[in-house]
C-alpha cells in the first residue's frame, strides 16, 4: 500500500521537523524502528475492497450463519489463532511484535 507507506514516512517526518525533543527522548532508532514496523504491518494487512464486497455478497446468500473470513491474514493466522487458549494467543502476538529497540528513555 503505498499510499499507507507515503503517509506514515510523511508523518514521521513531520514529526522529527515539529517535536525534535520526542526524537532525542525516545531516540532516533526506536522512532525510525516504529516508522519500519508501521510500513511491514500497513503492508501485511493490505487488502482490496472487491474482495471485501465479494465476502459480503456471499454472506448474505449464504445459508449457513457464520463469519466470512476476508485475506489471508484471517484465513490462516487468525483461524489458527482461535483454536488456542487466550493467555497462548497474546503470547503469540506479543512475540509476532517483538522489538529489538527499546526507546532510549527506558535505559
Amino acid at each position: 500500500m503505498a499510499g499507507i507507506s507515503t503517509g506514515i514516512t510523511r508523518l514521521y517526518n513531520n514529526l522529527k521537523t515539529s517535536n525534535p525533543a520526542l526524537f532525542e527522548e525516545y531516540g532516533y532508532d526506536f522512532i525510525d524502528e516504529t516508522r519500519k514496523l508501521s510500513i511491514r504491518g500497513s503492508q501485511a494487512a493490505e487488502w482490496r475492497a472487491y474482495n471485501v464486497t465479494n465476502a459480503l455478497i456471499r454472506a448474505i446468500y449464504a445459508c449457513k450463519g457464520g463469519q466470512e473470513l476476508v485475506g489471508t491474514d484471517a484465513k490462516f493466522g487468525i483461524t489458527a489463532l482461535r483454536h488456542l487458549p487466550v493467555w497462548l494467543q497474546d503470547k503469540l502476538i506479543r512475540v509476532a511484535f517483538w522489538r529489538s529497540e527499546k526507546p532510549k528513555c527506558m535505559y
